[in-house]
């Protein structure tokens, strides 16, 4: 792993002192907190991201680091951040969130970040960031996942992948095929 992909990921040094957190927190829970601290404004950045209230964002949250807590056990380390870990059980939790509440997803944006996908799917006409808007309403919610992590959160192919749990190659295919498909809605 290339430390210099992402800032989101560890040099071979951290992974392996972050190994040595895990199995710390594995044989005594009271060392889960070294985790907690790192990861707790990251993962509430994430969740925030995706749900209407700051509140919700917060329990959210705290039922992702409770599931990791529980099942801390099973985790296995793979050679990547514990945070990827992370990131899919706070996928889940929110996922979970939306389907017992029915409500309807919540995508943070700014209008810098409409502009790169606007760039990207060559939309230049005057009204283009509500052109873009409307066709993201158009997605489906991984569809609509994607385009967030890519371009409102800004985050790498790797990082994506791993927080999907699919190849880095698979994350960039997927993410490609969104952005045509938003070029198909906006220039049928």
């Amino acid at each position: 792993m290339n430390p210099q992909t992402s800032e989101h990921h560890f040099s071979a040094k951290q992974l392996s002192s972050e190994e040595g957190d895990i199995k710390r927190a594995k044989k005594d829970l009271k060392h889960f907190n070294v985790l907690y601290d790192r990861y707790y404004v990251r993962i509430f950045q994430y969740i925030y991201q995706r749900v209407q209230t700051e509140s919700q964002a917060a329990d959210i949250t705290s039922d992702t680091f409770i599931k990791a807590m529980e099942n801390l056990q099973s985790y296995k380390f793979m050679g990547v951040p514990f945070a990827s870990w992370l990131f899919r059980i706070a996928r889940n939790e929110v996922y979970l969130q939306h389907k017992k509440n029915s409500k309807i997803r919540q995508v943070n944006f700014s209008t810098d970040d409409i502009s790169h996908i606007a760039e990207e799917i060559e939309e230049v006409t005057k009204n283009r960031t509500m052109l873009v808007v409307d066709a993201i309403k158009d997605l489906n919610s991984e569809e609509t996942e994607l385009i967030e992590m890519k371009y409102f959160e800004k985050r790498s192919y790797a990082e994506i992948a791993s927080i999907l749990n699919i190849n880095e190659n698979n994350a960039k295919v997927k993410t490609f095929r969104v952005v045509q498909k938003l070029k198909a809605i906006i220039n049928p």
